[in-house]
């Protein structure tokens, strides 16, 4: 907000969608009594993740292309993009410890 940036529509829809999801997979991790299923569910969420990266990107450089989006908000864009989807791997690396942990203490 400092620089006067401002996203497309389309792209403040896309960052929620990243953040529901983002939001999905902690929430998981915060109720991992099944240990069985922590990891199958959080590795969905990742891959989900990794594809909306891939989508969402692709869709940005064509609203770039179109001149609804300026080259400054685009970086900004792919890296909040970048973040989202590193935090789908922290959950998964997460995921995989725990069910290693509870299984470990059976």
């Amino acid at each position: 907000s400092e620089k006067g940036l401002a996203f497309s529509d389309d792209a403040i829809s896309q960052l929620g969608a990243m953040k529901a999801v983002s939001v999905e997979a902690i929430e998981r991790l915060e109720d991992a009594s099944q240990p069985g299923t922590l990891v199958p569910d959080v590795s969905t969420l990742e891959e989900a993740m990794d594809d909306m990266t891939v989508r969402f990107r692709d869709e940005h450089v064509e609203r770039m292309k179109a001149g609804a989006c300026g080259e400054d908000a685009t970086i900004l864009f792919s890296e909040l993009l970048t973040d989202f989807e590193r935090i789908g791997d922290h959950a998964l690396n997460i995921a995989q410890q725990l069910t290693k942990l509870q299984r470990e203490s059976l």
